[in-house]
């Protein structure tokens, strides 16, 4: 009986460790590539108003324009309206509110209708850098999943 008993404690013991081990492994792994984002931030394009810079209601009114921004520099006006049925389902996901995020570089094509006359305009997000701010936050984000993770691992390994 304790052969049995100490066999079956120890295949509990060793598929506990493979669980820890092999959940450990996931968090790691969908945690540890955000931090590449504190050395490359090629891709990220983001800003107060969007990554464009203005912003929307869900009738396609510009409520905000940005100073100094994609929008402001394309000629985009407080009470713009964009057509929405003329622009591509594509680009209506990156311009009204709530939108989907942006990478650095990506175009966005809409028709645009100010003081009764029609336009295209295209639009292309910019390369903004993070700041010291958020690259910290990044950081200590992964760090506290990490130390998460660790301490969490360890108590169940570790129960007696």
């Amino acid at each position: 009986m304790s052969t049995r008993t100490s066999t079956s404690a120890l295949t509990r013991s060793i598929e506990r460790n493979l669980i820890v081990g092999v959940l450990s492994l996931f968090v790691f792994c969908c945690t540890l590539p955000g931090l590449s984002f504190v050395w490359d931030e090629a891709g990220a394009s983001w800003g107060v108003q969007g990554p464009l810079g203005f912003v929307t209601d869900y009738d396609g009114v510009i409520k905000i324009v940005a100073p100094n921004s994609v929008a402001a520099t394309a000629g985009l006006q407080r009470g713009d309206r964009i057509d929405l049925p003329q622009t591509s389902f594509e680009s209506r996901s990156f311009i009204l509110p709530g939108g989907a995020r942006m990478a650095a570089g990506q175009r966005v094509d809409l028709w645009l209708v100010h003081d009764n006359a029609e336009r295209r305009v295209t639009l292309v997000a910019p390369s903004v850098p993070y700041s010291i701010l958020a690259r910290v936050s990044f950081v200590v984000r992964s760090l506290g999943t990490l130390v998460f993770v660790v301490v969490g691992g360890s108590l169940v390994i570790l129960r007696p």
